[in-house]
């Protein structure tokens, strides 16, 4: 990451990330808050999906808490769980494979800033079939925001999608404010992708 490269993030990148932001909602509501954690949820993009062939899941995004000071650890993890009765199988995770994304986390404020952090687990970077039993979870990324790396998106003014600059560090764009974060995760096969809602943290 010398010199905080600048580069185009791919068409595929993009279109999650435009996915992302338009499926914002209740922007400054936690859709759950349980003690200090709070956790949100998605599942099937698809409507109608049949359960009895697929199974049923839901990908988990969480935060230790809802509030941090400056410089305070802020830990996430997003997790895929299995809550159907169906055993369900999913590809191997690998960043640099063109036939699926890994998992991302989204990050914006209201003064426009925009991060992607993809850091997976180091386990599940292989080839490596996935199995996911009933009633299981398999943990897909868990960090701490003010350690990992990740880009800072700007809009390219030409209209192709977003240019990234890569960062050792996400925190250290960071600043007090309002922070909204989001997961997606575009496994395949394909109709297990998800997008979970959005949470609110704030530093102070």
């Amino acid at each position: 990451m010398k010199n905080n490269t600048v580069y185009k993030i791919i068409i595929r990148s993009s279109v999650l990330l435009i996915i992302l932001f338009l499926g914002c909602k209740n922007m400054f509501l936690n859709p759950c808050e349980n003690d200090n954690k709070i956790i949100t949820t998605g599942t099937y993009l698809q409507a109608n999906v049949d359960k009895e062939m697929w199974g049923d899941f839901q990908l988990v995004l969480e935060l230790d808490k809802p509030r941090y000071l400056l410089n305070e650890s802020i830990q996430t993890k997003l997790y895929f769980e299995n809550i159907g009765e169906k055993t369900i199988t999913l590809d191997g995770i690998l960043p640099e494979r063109n036939s699926a994304n890994p998992p991302r986390l989204s990050i914006w404020t209201n003064n426009g800033n925009r991060f992607e952090i993809n850091k997976l687990l180091d386990n599940l970077q292989n080839d490596n079939k996935i199995v996911i039993n009933p009633g299981k979870s398999v943990m897909l990324m868990q960090n701490d925001l003010t350690q990992v790396g990740g880009v800072i998106l700007h809009e390219d003014t030409s209209g192709v999608g977003y240019i990234a600059e890569e960062l050792d560090k996400v925190y250290s764009k960071f600043e007090k404010g309002i922070y909204n974060i989001q997961a997606g995760f575009l496994p395949t096969p394909q109709i297990y992708s998800s997008i979970t809602d959005t949470l609110t943290f704030m530093i102070e």
